[in-house]
């Protein structure tokens, strides 16, 4: 957590306790924050073959409702990208529980549900693990083992890897005017369609779809073509699956901010 050995006593402190809420998880934090910098943090934090650091997110009021967001840098410390939820369970990481939210969200009834949050708030790492948790073509009973959601039997067993996800980000569409703009977002709905190219295969996929499809996997699309894409694929998904579709859109303010510019 830190490089000084203070900053050690507190990580075998609060080993066994990251999900800890309010006063004392805002405390943790401001100890953190007196180090400089996240990325000077980490350049100290060396924990046996890894170097590792919780890096405390900055702005945050310690009577918000949600737990504080503490991002993992794990290896490579360069690249500036928050690690996402199947990597940190796989290389057995440290992760502060935030998988309760799944059954919150499976109580509300509105069909979309917007996250808002400042940058570096764990919104992708969220993403990712809702994607984790929903995704049909997945098997991640492993993941979730020992956090909240998993001692959920019930709620598991329901939902858990049992809808097609559609994970869209926009992230990379950093054009400077509409055209450059457009021209990327025509590459992410060509990466996402080739995703799902085996819905091709299915005989209930008519030639008028399969035009389209094929259309949008290609980069080729027309304007009318891309703005019924999504509509397009969950459509062809519902009917493979027979499954309620989940669309997850991150970022999806990078091209608004980009134009601004």
């Amino acid at each position: 957590v830190c490089g000084d050995s203070d900053g050690r006593q507190m990580l075998k402190k609060w080993k066994g306790e990251l999900s800890l809420q309010g006063k004392d998880l805002w405390e943790f934090g401001q100890t953190c924050r007196k180090q400089a910098s996240c990325r000077k943090i980490a350049e100290k934090a060396n924990m046996g073959q890894t170097r590792l650091v919780l890096a405390f997110d900055s702005g945050i009021h310690p009577w918000d409702r949600a737990f504080l967001s503490l991002r993992v840098l794990c290896e490579v410390l360069g690249g500036g990208n928050g690690l996402l939820f199947q990597e940190i369970r796989e290389k057995d990481l440290y992760y502060v529980d935030k998988t309760g939210f799944i059954s919150e969200l499976l109580n509300y009834t509105d069909k979309v549900q917007l996250i808002t949050r400042p940058r570096r708030f764990g919104k992708t790492l969220m993403m990712s693990m809702l994607k984790c948790f929903f995704d049909i073509e997945q098997d991640n009973r492993v993941l979730f083992s020992g956090l909240e959601i998993g001692r959920n039997k019930v709620l598991c067993a329901e939902w858990m890897n049992q809808c097609p996800v559609v994970f869209l980000t926009f992230k990379e569409i950093e054009g400077l005017d509409f055209e450059s703009a457009y021209d990327c977002l025509k590459d992410v709905l060509a990466e996402i369609f080739n995703q799902y190219s085996f819905i091709l295969d299915a005989d209930n996929v008519n030639d008028y779809d399969r035009k389209l499809f094929t259309n949008l996997q290609n980069g080729m699309a027309s304007k009318m073509e891309v703005k019924k894409s999504l509509k397009l694929l969950t459509r062809l998904l519902y009917a493979h699956y027979n499954k309620q579709v989940i669309i997850l859109l991150d970022e999806y303010d990078v091209p608004l901010a980009k134009a601004h510019e």
